[in-house]
């Protein structure tokens, strides 16, 4: 099994509570992603945990095309405000840790992605095309560059958005 890890982090001009709002919402957060242009999630189950899953299809665009990807989302809820992750299950899994500290300005996001394949480099070839070919730090990078546009701007993605028939 292959692993790759990255990690990155970005200062919003907003409170923690906001920043935390954006990231702990699935449909914001894939709509922060750039390859995805479409989200339907079919399934919503939150255990006595208050781990959620989510079961969802996504459009994602390859090059010129577009690919639809099935797969389900767990968010467990860590610290409110402070963390969580979430463990994505499409044929790869990844994690996704967000860690949220106070700033000078407004709030300190830290987003570790970690993918995990049984095949050798699959990892990998998954995020270059999440990328656009430009690998997983610059997948991290967009991603808290949306993130942070978003959240500054009042929680609106950038594209007309996912959407949702829980």
């Amino acid at each position: 099994m292959t692993t790759s890890t990255t990690s990155r982090s970005i200062e919003i001009d907003a409170t923690a509570e906001q920043v935390y709002a954006f990231v702990s919402d699935l449909e914001k957060l894939m709509g922060s992603v750039p390859a995805i242009r479409s989200l339907e999630i079919s399934d919503v189950d939150t255990n006595n945990d208050g781990d959620t899953t989510y079961t969802w299809t996504t459009t994602v665009r390859v090059g010129p095309l577009n690919h639809e990807v099935h797969g389900s989302t767990t968010r467990e809820q860590r610290v409110p405000n402070q963390s969580l992750t979430y463990r994505h299950a499409m044929g790869l899994q990844t994690e996704e840790t967000f860690t949220l500290e106070p700033a000078s300005i407004g709030t300190h996001l830290n987003f570790t992605v970690s993918a995990r394949s049984p095949v050798p480099f699959l990892d990998r070839l998954v995020i270059l095309v999440a990328s656009k070919g430009k690998g997983q730090a610059h997948y991290v990078d967009q991603v808290l560059t949306e993130i942070k546009r978003a959240v500054e701007s009042g929680g609106e993605t950038r594209s007309a958005g996912p959407t949702a028939s829980p």
